[in-house]
């Protein structure tokens, strides 16, 4: 019986082994039936998903990536099906007739099985795609409309539009150039076309004109790429660079990145394809070729689904979840601009919750967004936020939670229960979405292997060889398709040929010293090869060091690199602006390897990215390794310090801006290098012997704190090198600073010590001392022993009314005295034979500068002595005229001159032969006290003439090296043709304001020659004799840079110029006339029909002219207008445009009632017009009644 039992309990293993695979052929009509029916619903939902689809590609619309896969494996699965019937059909014959097949019987019927579950389960995911279609973001239609769409995306920022020569690349961007400036997407648009012989100033010159901003003159690079970046800076710009042939260095060309810049565009068009391996570009369009609709980085999908969200009326909360650095902040900073820009909600709020957020500090910023007034009562707070939002239809998004937040306490109102408002949230945690209680949620995840390799071939350059391709691409894989780990990796091997780099790197990313756990750890493993890529171990500290300020701190690039300096990490530099300079080059280094990034608010400053700066936390807050121990609790409103156990063996500390108020007694911190405190501003005393025990610290920052003095145990800080007290209100004297013998760094600015210790003197290495703002009297005999100093700023020190005992500072190279109280300079001043750079600027009490001091400064290159009394009142100024004229190195100089000055033979050789820049200011010695016309934003070569007599045998002569010239106030210049036409040859610039006698600009027979031929700037200003800009024939080559025109309030000038001389304001750009009570018309004489003139003149502006009835007789060919506005000018009946002859205006600003009144040519002329017009509202002025 045993035997039998066993043979029964094998025979049942082995049927329920091989029943289910027999039931692949002994049900397999029944199977077959089932795959029928599921196919046939299958097929129903895929017609009524096909039809939505069609209804909106009708409307212009694009299906979702989601809907476009879902309907082409639906077509596979319906068409497996049908291959399926016909085998089943052909083994029904064959099972009838016997012919019986068991194997492909067998292999048939679970193909039936599986296809019945595949059709089940995509039936099911039907339910929960997304919507059918969005706007096209990138559409395949034609080239140009690939390049508008790539324009409009907010993912594209540099695209490079190649090609052969000829085939129409410039025609496109042309095009693209007209139909951007009818939309007005962009704040500034420039087109410049790079010439074959191109180089950098030349380049950055002609964006500078595209932009009104004059850099030809600035001779300083450095100084020009800023002006232009601070120009562009903030603005949402469109630059487009047509005709390429290589690379173009952003940075020091002076435009900033567009990925930094909000929303700002780089369109570039070439024919060396090299150009876009060189230039770090989003997409390259081939004009012959088309590409197919994609979308880079995360994907489509996120942001369909969470803008159906938004419009479903059911969800409320919606949360945003993934590991840092996955893109979750920028998917919500595109519907962020998307849902701005469609109007669909009437309050919209982007906020970043920071790690260390607090419901009162969260409160404020949405506050701040709704321009809500500063609440101190919480609940008060509170109830304002809630009754501003409710009744709303608001969308708040908030970016980077880490715990819930309970929005009664905020001020919030549900978002269910207020018409369809919604919250956003963006997490790394999903708990967050959770104890949030969210209506839907979506995890961000990683990048596809596709997207992950194109993104990294993007950073590291696409131009990766065949070679090297195989092991690039482990090396992409080891980043885990993590966007940001991509960039950081990718930018660390840009350009590397070297296959061994390569072998390193994909050795170091696999293996790693660190047991890491979770997601933040592969974060951080990635992000730290980057850190340990840089070259040397000083980079690596530099970088280090970025991590003890608080998060999303904007971190002074000055600051820094003088703690970067002090710490020992700018080696082999002479002087503070070596180092200066060798520590800008290292900020560069960690800014291009993308551990750093420029801030985007200021723009001496770098900020590091969150997770960035979580890498650098955990390397030095885990190191065992000497010189990267660091304690970092900035910025988290600690109103006590950490435990003093946790200080021992630190060597940087940070636990600025926070709330505390004491410190301990004397904690125990041998290896403390960096002590920054600065920013706890209820901090009043310190410990007398809380430095004890501090004997390596080298740098030390009590800035804006409220402490009252130093403690005796500071003097014990025999290595500190750098002390930094400003903006401590309370701080009234420096005690004990004596002992300090290594400092190299004093600032004591915006403080109100009025006398320094006698013991100054013994700080023998100092080389900065900063005493801007103090209240300081005078300073002591023993600062002559500071033989080190190399920068003394005293300026602003406005009770400070001498510099005696400087003349020890045998190494000072830098002397601020602007806006003191000083009379005289000490004679001792001349022993300063280092000195490159003295500000007198603004010392309205300066009468006595010795003769032989300047001669003996022969080192001098910045000479500053704008608003100062000397060359008033000052005893030998002509011999300090003559003397300046003997310093050799001297490349500027800035001063007043009074008028008996003028005639002084020195200055021709001085503007000739010696300066780069220079402001001088001419006049009457009173005018000039009074005068407060702003200087020039740039250095540049300025003459600035008020009032001074005999101007045409005095200053004309030295006209000839001015490249801006201003005349106020002047009662005898009639022309400035009568100066000469030689003298004007440099003239870039001319303001010419209250000149009574002013009759024109140039008059045609004073002109010998082309008169202003450099010219680019002219502004007339309150002349009310000026009867027009140019009287008689026109001279050819005159005015043929000229780009702006201002004319105001100059109410006896019926016309500006007759029609003659349109021809030579081919360059003109903007024309601006405002307040000419006279003025009939700005033209005068018939221009004729079509004819071109003002080729470059892209707006005009006219304002409170009465009498103005026409612009000009006939209608002009305006090839690049784009703006007209008009404001108060009752009797301007016609605008003399036609519609072909204007092809590129895009807005007529103006009153309704003005723009009613006017007469057109057609109906035709009128209705296109009116699509251009643009109401402005002048408000009425408010009656006057005077009291009583």
């Amino acid at each position: 019986m045993d035997c039998i039992k066993s043979v029964v309990d094998i025979i049942d293993r082995l049927w329920n082994c091989i029943a289910p695979e027999v039931k692949y052929f002994a049900k397999i009509g029944k199977n077959m039936y089932h795959l029928r029916s599921q196919v046939q619903e299958l097929t129903a939902l895929r017609d009524d998903l096909q039809r939505e689809v069609d209804r909106a590609i009708g409307e212009r619309k694009v299906p979702t990536n989601e809907v476009q896969v879902w309907l082409s494996q639906a077509k596979k699965i319906i068409e497996n099906k049908g291959k399926m019937e016909e085998e089943f059909q052909q083994s029904k014959k064959c099972f009838y007739g016997w012919c019986l097949d068991c194997p492909s019987l067998y292999k048939l019927g679970k193909r039936i099985v599986e296809a019945t579950r595949d059709a089940r389960e995509h039936g099911d995911r039907k339910k929960k795609l997304g919507g059918v279609a969005v706007l096209p973001l990138r559409e395949p239609v034609r080239t140009l409309d690939r390049v508008w769409n790539c324009i409009m995306d907010q993912k594209t920022r540099i695209i490079v539009i190649s090609g052969k020569g000829g085939v129409g690349k410039t025609n496109l961007v042309k095009n693209i150039h007209g139909r951007i400036r009818e939309t007005r997407h962009f704040e500034v648009v420039i087109f410049v076309t790079v010439s074959r012989d191109w180089n950098i100033k030349k380049l950055r010159n002609d964006i500078g004109k595209e932009m009104r901003l004059d850099l030809s003159a600035e001779q300083d690079e450095t100084q020009a790429s800023s002006l232009l970046f601070n120009k562009l800076k903030g603005k949402k710009f469109l630059l487009i660079l047509d005709d390429m042939r290589e690379k173009v260095d952003l940075k020091k060309l002076g435009v900033p990145s567009p990925k930094e810049n909000g929303g700002s565009k780089i369109v570039i068009t070439t024919r060396n394809r090299g150009v876009c391996n060189d230039m770090e570009i989003d997409e390259e369009i081939m004009v012959e070729v088309e590409r197919k609709y994609r979308v880079d980085g995360v994907a489509a999908l996120h942001l369909d689904r969470v803008l159906k969200w938004l419009m479903d009326a059911k969800t409320g909360i919606i949360g945003i979840w993934g590991k840092g650095g996955v893109g979750k902040t920028n998917l919500v900073k595109n519907i962020h601009n998307i849902i701005r820009e469609n109007g669909h909600f009437e309050v919209v709020i982007f906020v970043t919750v920071s790690r260390d957020w607090n419901i009162k500090e969260l409160r404020h910023d949405i506050g701040k967004e709704m321009d809500l007034p500063a609440e101190e009562d919480e609940t008060r707070a509170s109830r304002l936020l809630f009754n501003k939002l409710k009744g709303k239809k608001f969308i708040l998004i908030l970016d980077d939670m880490w715990e819930k937040v309970d929005l009664e306490k905020l001020g919030v109102p549900s978002p269910k229960e207020n018409g369809g408002s919604k919250i956003v949230i963006t997490t790394r945690n999903r708990g967050v979405c959770n104890d949030m209680e969210t209506d839907e949620e979506i995890m961000v995840e990683v990048l596809s292997d596709t997207e992950a390799w194109e993104l990294f071939q993007e950073k590291a350059g696409s131009m990766i060889s065949s070679d090297l391709e195989p092991i690039a691409r482990d090396v992409c894989k080891e980043c885990h398709g993590l966007p940001l780990a991509i960039i950081v990796v990718g930018r660390a091997l840009r350009k590397e040929t070297n296959r061994e780099v390569w072998k390193n790197a994909l050795r170091v990313l696999r293996t790693s010293q660190f047991e890491l756990h979770g997601m933040e750890h592969q974060v951080y493993l990635h992000l730290k090869f980057s850190y340990d890529h840089l070259e040397t171990d000083i980079l690596r500290d530099c970088f280090l060091y970025c991590s003890l300020f608080p998060e999303d701190y904007h971190i002074d690039v000055d600051d820094l690199i003088a703690y970067w300096t002090m710490e020992g990490f700018i080696e082999g530099v002479q002087s503070l602006e070596d180092a200066s300079a060798k520590g800008n080059s290292s900020l560069k280094e960690l800014v291009d390897s993308c551990l750093l990034e420029k801030d985007e608010y200021e723009e001496n400053a770098v900020r590091m990215h969150d997770v960035i700066r979580d890498m650098a936390i955990k390397i030095t807050s885990g190191s065992t390794e000497r010189g990267r121990r660091f304690l970092v609790r900035a910025g988290l409103g600690l109103k006590e310090c950490p435990e003093v156990e946790k200080w021992e063996e630190k060597d940087r500390i940070s636990l600025m801006e926070n709330d505390i108020q004491s410190l301990p007694d004397e904690p125990k911190c041998t290896e403390l290098s960096t002590l920054l405190l600065q920013g706890n501003e209820l901090l009043q005393e310190i410990p007398q012997s809380f430095f004890k025990q501090m004997k390596n610290l080298r740098v030390l920052d009590l800035s804006r704190t409220g402490i009252v003095s130093l403690p005796p145990s500071i003097s014990e800080l025999g290595s500190l090198q750098a002390l930094k007290l400003s903006e401590c209100y309370d701080l009234e004297s420096v005690t004990h600073v004596g002992g300090l013998e290594q400092l190299r760094f004093l600032d004591l600015g915006y403080t109100f010590i009025k006398e320094l210790p006698r013991e100054i003197g013994q700080l023998t290495r100092l080389c900065r001392l900063d005493l801007s703002h103090a209240s300081v009297l005078s300073l002591p005999p023993s600062i002559s022993e500071l033989g080190s100093l190399q920068e003394l700023i005293l300026s602003y020190c406005k009770y400070l009314r001498s510099v005696d005992h400087v003349g020890g500072l045998k190494q000072l190279q830098l002397l601020d005295l602007c806006e003191t109280r000083i009379e005289e300079l000490p004679r001792e001043i001349g022993q300063l034979t280092r000195l490159r750079r003295l500000n007198l600027s603004r010392t309205e009490r300066l009468v006595n500068i010795p003769v032989d001091v300047t001669v003996s400064l022969s080192l001098l290159e910045d000479l500053e002595m704008l608003e100062s009394s000397y060359f008033m009142v000052g005893d030998n100024r002509e011999e300090l005229i003559e003397n300046v004229g003997h310093l050799n190195q001297l490349t500027h100089f800035s001063a007043d001159i009074p008028n008996d000055l003028c005639t002084s033979s020195q200055w021709e050789f001085l503007l000739r032969d010696k300066l780069k820049s220079f402001h001088l200011r001419f006049g009457d010695p009173d005018a000039l006290r009074s005068w407060s016309m702003v200087g020039p934003e740039r250095r540049t070569r300025c003459l600035d003439i008020q009032k001074p007599t005999n101007v045409r045998q005095e200053a004309v002569g030295l006209l000839q090296y001015v490249e801006l010239l201003r005349l106020y106030n002047h009662d005898e210049v009639r022309t400035i043709s009568a100066m000469g036409a030689r003298n004007l040859k440099r003239l870039k610039e001319c303001w010419i304001s209250d000149c009574d006698h002013m009759e024109s600009v140039v008059i045609a027979k004073e002109a010998e020659e082309r008169t202003l031929p450099e010219l680019e700037i002219l502004y007339l200003e309150f002349l009310p004799n000026l009867r027009s800009i140019w009287e008689g024939n026109e001279t050819p080559g005159s005015f043929g840079r000229i780009k702006n025109i201002t004319l105001e309030g100059c109410d006896n000038v019926m016309h500006l110029f007759s029609s003659n001389v349109l021809k030579l304001l081919n360059s003109l750009e903007e024309l601006n006339i405002k307040v000419c009570d006279e003025m009939l018309e700005i033209v005068t004489g018939e221009v004729g029909n079509g004819v071109i003139a003002l080729p470059m003149l892209r707006r005009i502006n006219l304002y409170k002219l009465s009498k103005l009835n026409r612009m000009w007789e006939g209608v002009l060919s305006l090839e690049s207008l784009q703006a007209i506005e008009v404001t108060s000018c009752p009797s301007l009946r016609q605008l003399a445009i036609d519609i072909e002859k204007t092809p590129e205006l895009e807005v007529i600003k103006g009153e309704r009632e003005w723009w009613d009144s006017l007469e057109w040519q057609n109906d035709s002329i009128k209705s296109h017009f009116q699509n251009k017009f643009e109401h402005t509202y002048i408000p009425k002025p408010i009656p006057f009644f005077p009291w009583g």
